[in-house]
């Protein structure tokens, strides 16, 4: 029992690790796991003698045991055999107990464990022998326990592979490599290994490269170690590295020059040798089939074919030119049109040619080349032929008729009646006509418009001027020809209207009146004052008459005054009777009595009155009228009669200053006294009441950025001011004497309003100042960004936000975002970050009174979603200039100065410690793409000179199932930064349905990964006035089915979230870099 013990133990030792081994040691009595199986097989144990004393071998299959066998043959069967064997699977644990110490050798050559010459051996795997460790006698005892795995019965796997550059349909646009791995798993007991792999029946020693046009077969297997043939697989690999070829085909009438004159159908044949032709494609659409073409001038076309591998043939240009139409030839007749198609003078004879497709070639005018307007003067019917022919060789003819007539009609006329004076006629007047013509005879004769037949009695009165021509039968008409005719058969009259009858004069009077004649005019007027007996002239102006009459020399007595008229054409007013004038007068020169007295000057204000003392009389005929008036004032008092009487005048209305009082007084002959006094009023000024607004630090708008001092003032001329009544913020306050001032500092916009008392109590009007006050600049707090939002809050509590410029830098300085607005701002929702990383932001606020403060490059994380990291792989537009990073700032203090280059700043900038990004890789190239959208007048797809760009025209980017858009600038151009590594469409959006695209609307680029040169891409529109045709439709469909395919496919992007910021980054590279060019225009 104790060697059974050593034996076990010591094979328990034995076999503990990795499999069996040839180890030799002693353990002690416990458990001992001897090997874990590598894989399924067979464990068997052997022994020579043994007894049953709780030896076991147990097996465990993931810690659990699964099968239990006790070593169990008799005491003292020596020289017997025990076999005892079970099935494990891989990763079972083999463990053994033992009752004494053991040793384990190796076996011996063969495999075999001999004790005391008794020989037995185990199956040809791995094995380990036992015996007792004390002795080598009688009561030695061995054991064998052998390992034997299961057999490799699974054949290897082969795999083949393909590199090379992909096209379309699985075939390889590039030559190919082919290659097989193989591997060999075993199974179910251990592999085996790979021995060997057939390609197409041979030995397969590496990759094969293929570079046979069109499909290439391959077919393989490999052999393990054991002998295992896996069935043979096969594939093929198509190579097409060759763009298919299209030839056009042109049919049509052909013309002179290379012109088509009629319509011209175009054919294109496409061949490809490999993978055959997938599409063809003419002036940007699908072709199916012969096109015709009838557009008049040169069109110009490009086409291209594509095969089923991907590969595309390089664009062909072809150009046509079709004139189907003759030219236009336009006769021009100039010269002196008549009647019924006679010309009345030379003409000259003008042709005109037009081709607006090819153009003309010749011009002919009677047989000869036309080289200008020719000249023609003979009289008659004269007929000329003319012919144009165009470049094409199309012709068209006709023909001009000229008739001539020179020579006009003559025309004679008489007069006869009874003349006055100055040409007029005082009688009836007679005229008569008489014409000839030495050509085609006399037409017509007309008199002031009228048809003459025969003499004409003219009786109208005045002057009149009668035209009269003749004109030929060819339309000639004489020179324009008239004769003045004055008639006046009644004389003229006239009145005396300055008096009245019986009224007194007296000293020189005027007299006067109106005289009158309605047909030649007023010639004269004359006075008598001694009944005809002699006559003055009067002085005459216009239709009235003026006659000074001196009484002086005449007695107070009567007077009769006569008035005669006589007309320009001689006829004279009656003097006596009938339609005769004359006025009785009465003559007077005594004038009458008055007197006036008055104090030198008063003061209404005060209380004082003026005295004024007046008398008038007249001792001969009485008093018309009197008036006592101040000189621009009132009338104080008036009357009729003779008067004496004194007047209390209190200067009511009226400023101080000197005034005039008179004392006018007038008989009833006309004769005027005045008398007139001057008396001074005096009066104190009034109040007046001024503000004034010292500001030390003017803002904009009106703002002060300082405390104001507000100086309020009071004035009067004479008098003093008393007190200051001032109103302000609410509360009435008075400070005595003329001047006060206090001084505001507190925030915000004040009035103050203000009226001056002077001594007398008077209040001036009252005026008004106003003022604003705004000592502190706008505040920025900055809480953190994420990938989608700025936690940015800029306010201004007293004179608000006037503008605001929001920027962010990446860790490589490149500017990724800018906004700039007014007003306050409570966080930024646009901002969409790249990708994640660390951002700079840097904001700049000025407010209405012009403080400023800037929150410079201030950094901050952002984790990205994957879904919006890829936007900027998809558009990114270039802003090449570099920011000016800053740190935190909330007021205007100074910090140090970084580095990094910073903006000079305005007024009250904030210098702020700057943060150095650290360096980060560049980024991969970025491929610039710029063009313009212009007016295509002529539609040939071309920008020619005088063809203006359109603004404000939208172009789309299609990537990745997404669309972003950006508009033209004033001038049409665009300009935009595309990542390299997938395929772009821009299309231009029309403006309007009345525009149509000239050239493609829709143009596709294909970028490398790496990026690539820039490319320009210009759009040309024109306008249509009908409607889109059916083909316009089915080809739109088919666009958008384009649009709609797998092909654009690329890594989601949110293009649509970069719209907004494309058109602010664009505005925001015109108009400068970033917040530097924000302050060095605000600072302006």
């Amino acid at each position: 029992m104790r060697r059974l013990l050593i034996v076990l133990m010591s094979m328990i030792v034995a076999l503990a690790g990795s499999g069996i081994g040839p180890a030799h040691a002693e353990i002690l009595k416990r458990p001992i796991q001897l090997l874990v199986a590598p894989s399924g097989g067979t464990v068997t144990v052997r022994w020579f003698w043994s007894t049953a004393d709780n030896n076991q071998v147990i097996i465990r299959r993931n810690g659990v045991t699964v099968f239990t066998e006790a070593i169990n043959n008799a005491w003292g069967n020596r020289g017997s055999v025990g076999i005892w064997s079970t099935a494990v699977n891989a990763g079972d644990s083999v463990t053994v107990t033992a009752a004494v110490v053991a040793r384990t050798l190796p076996p011996t050559p063969g495999g075999l464990c001999n004790s005391n010459g008794v020989p037995f051996s185990g199956p040809p795997a791995e094995g380990l022998c036992i015996e007792d460790a004390a002795d080598n006698d009688y009561d030695d005892l061995r054991y064998g326990i052998y390992f034997t795995p299961l057999p490799d019965t699974t054949p290897p796997t082969t795999t083949a592979s393909v590199t090379g550059t992909a096209g379309s349909n699985g075939w390889y646009i590039s030559p190919a490599t082919l290659s097989l791995s193989a591997v060999d798993n075993g199974g179910p007991g251990p592999a085996s290994g790979l021995n060997r792999t057939y390609l197409n029946s041979a030995l397969y020693t590496g990759p094969v490269n293929v570079t046979a046009e069109g499909t290439t077969a391959f077919s393989f297997y490999s052999v393990d170690n054991r002998g295992n043939v896996e069935p043979t697989k096969s594939t093929s690999v198509k190579v097409d590295t060759v763009p298919p070829s299209t030839s056009p085909s042109l049919s049509g009438a052909m013309g002179n020059a290379g012109w088509y004159i009629g319509d011209v159908t175009l054919t294109l044949t496409a061949t490809d040798a490999a993978s055959g032709v997938a599409s063809t494609t003419l002036d940007g659409s699908p072709y199916s089939g012969p096109v015709t073409f009838s557009t008049q001038g040169v069109s110009n076309h490009s086409y291209f074919s594509a095969d089923n591998a991907g590969n595309f043939e390089p664009a062909q240009a072809l150009s046509l030119k079709i004139d189907s139409a003759p030219p236009v030839v336009t006769p021009a007749i100039a010269g002196p049109a008549g009647n019924g198609g006679w010309y009345l003078g030379p003409v000259t004879l003008s042709l005109a040619a037009s081709d607006t497709a090819s153009g003309v070639a010749s011009l002919l005018l009677d047989g000869s080349p036309y080289s200008g307007a020719a000249t023609i003067a003979d009289e008659g019917a004269t007929t000329h032929l003319y012919q144009a022919t165009d470049v094409a060789g199309n012709a068209a003819s006709g023909s001009a008729t000229i008739q001539i007539d020179l020579t006009p009609p003559t025309v004679a006329y008489l007069l006869s009646g009874t003349i006055g004076d100055d040409g007029w006629y005082v009688s009836p007047v007679t005229a008569t006509l008489a014409a000839s013509d030495s050509a085609s005879g006399i037409g017509s004769l007309t008199l002031d418009g009228s048809a003459y037949t025969g003499p004409i009695a003219i009786s109208t009165q005045g002057d009149s001027l009668h035209a009269y021509d003749a004109t030929d039968v060819a339309g000639n008409t004489s020179s324009s020809q008239s004769f003045s005719l004055k008639i006046d058969t009644i004389p003229p009259t006239s009145s005396l209207t300055s008096h009245g009858v019986g009224q007194a004069v007296s000293g020189t009077v005027t007299l006067s009146g109106s005289a009158s004649d309605a047909t030649s005019g007023l010639a004269r007027v004359d006075i008598s004052i001694d009944n005809g007996a002699t006559w003055n002239a009067a002085t005459v102006n216009g239709g009235l008459w003026s006659y000074l009459l001196n009484t002086t020399s005449l007695s107070d007595s009567p007077l009769t005054v006569s008035v005669r008229a006589r007309d320009v054409a001689g006829n004279v007013q009656p003097d006596s009777g009938a339609g005769s004038t004359s006025v009785a007068l009465l003559v007077d020169n005594t004038v009458p009595e008055a007197a006036l007295s008055a104090p030198p000057s008063f003061c209404p204000l005060c209380g004082e009155t003026a005295a004024l003392t007046y008398s008038v009389g007249d001792a001969t005929s009485g008093i018309a009228s009197w008036t006592l008036t101040v000189a621009g004032g009132p009338t104080l008092a008036s009357g009729s009669s003779p008067a004496s009487a004194s007047f209390a005048w209190d200067g009511a209305g009226l400023a101080a200053g000197p005034y005039t009082v008179r004392l006018t007084a007038t008989d009833t002959a006309g004769n005027t006294v005045e008398r007139s006094e001057t008396i001074a009023i005096t009066l104190p000024g009034s109040p007046v009441a001024s503000i004034e607004l010292a500001c030390s630090l003017p803002g904009d708008d009106g703002w002060c950025k300082a405390p104001v001092t507000v100086i309020l003032r009071g004035q009067v001329n004479g008098i003093s001011i008393v007190r200051l009544n001032y109103l302000y913020e609410d509360d009435l306050k008075i400070a005595n004497g003329g001047t006060f001032s206090f001084d505001e500092g507190r925030p915000g916009e004040h009035v103050v309003r203000l009226t001056a008392t002077d001594s007398l109590g008077r209040v001036s009007p009252q005026v008004a100042g106003a003022f604003k006050v705004d000592g502190a600049p706008p505040s920025i707090v900055f809480n953190g960004g994420t990938d989608s939002a700025l936690a940015i809050e800029i306010a201004d509590a007293t004179s608000g936000v006037a503008r605001w410029a929001v920027q962010v830098f990446d860790e490589s300085g490149q500017s990724v975002f800018w906004r700039e607005g007014s007003g306050e701002l409570k966080n930024l929702s646009s901002w969409s970050a790249p990708a994640d990383g660390t951002y700079y932001l840097s904001v700049f606020a000025r407010d209405a009174a012009g403080h400023e403060i800037s929150l410079e490059h201030v950094p901050f994380s952002v984790d990205v979603p994957a879904a919006v990291e890829v936007v900027r792989d998809v558009l990114l537009l270039l802003l090449p200039h570099t920011p000016t990073p800053t740190a935190i700032a909330s007021s205007p203090t100074p910090h140090p100065t970084a580095t990094r280059p910073t903006p000079t700043p305005t007024r009250e900038a904030t210098a702020i410690a700057a943060v150095q990004p650290p360096s980060v890789p560049v980024a991969p190239a970025l491929v610039p793409v710029i063009g313009v959208v212009f007016h295509d007048v002529n539609g040939d797809g071309v920008q020619n000179a005088g063809e203006a760009g359109l603004g404000n025209v939208t172009i789309e980017i299609v990537a990745g199932g997404e669309t972003t858009s950006l508009v033209t600038d004033s001038t049409g151009a665009y300009h935009l930064m595309l990542p390299g590594g997938g395929r772009y469409r821009l299309r231009v959006v029309a403006p309007g349905a009345t525009w149509f695209a000239t050239t493609s609307s829709e143009q596709t680029l294909l970028l490398d990964r790496v990026g690539g040169q820039g490319t320009a891409i210009p759009f040309g529109l024109n306008r249509r006035e009908v409607a889109l045709t059916v083909t316009l439709l089915v080809l739109l469909a088919a666009v958008l089915a384009w649009l709609a395919s797998a092909a654009f496919d690329r890594r989601p992007a949110a293009l649509h979230s970069l719209a907004g910021e494309l058109q602010m980054l664009t505005q925001s590279r015109l108009q400068g870099d970033g917040i530097a060019g924000w302050r060095r225009r605000w600072g302006q």
